[in-house]
């Protein structure tokens, strides 16, 4: 069973380079995914909102470790979910719920040309 967790605006939910064994769906609220550069800046490189999941690269093992830090815009509610349970999430998704996956995926691309 997942585990509901409360998070206040400006918390840091996971650290990059954090290994992490949960997966988290936003129930509420907003969470931003962000770099901090050599310079010292931040640089945002996603938002999360009602209903996504974070962070993916670890979610579906395709990284060992996160990859940014994740923090906590407003004050959110999120599932926190084992890897067990996060495979019975995505095995439930309707296809409506795979095309938000796909439209990030499309989004993600478009910022990238955007920033080419």
């Amino acid at each position: 069973m997942s585990i509901l967790r409360k998070v206040r605006s400006g918390q840091i939910i996971l650290y990059q380079g954090e290994a992490v064994t949960r997966s988290f769906c936003v129930n509420e609220g907003l969470v931003r995914a962000y770099v901090i550069h050599d310079s010292g800046e931040e640089g945002t490189v996603a938002l999360f909102a009602k209903g996504n999941i974070f962070p993916i690269a670890t979610s579906f093992d395709i990284a060992p470790v996160t990859l940014f830090y994740y923090e906590a815009v407003t004050d959110s509610n999120l599932s926190a979910m084992n890897h067990d349970e996060f495979q019975e999430f995505i095995a439930a998704m309707q296809p409506a719920d795979i095309k938000i996956f796909a439209k990030r995926y499309a989004g993600a691309l478009l910022h990238i040309d955007a920033l080419l």
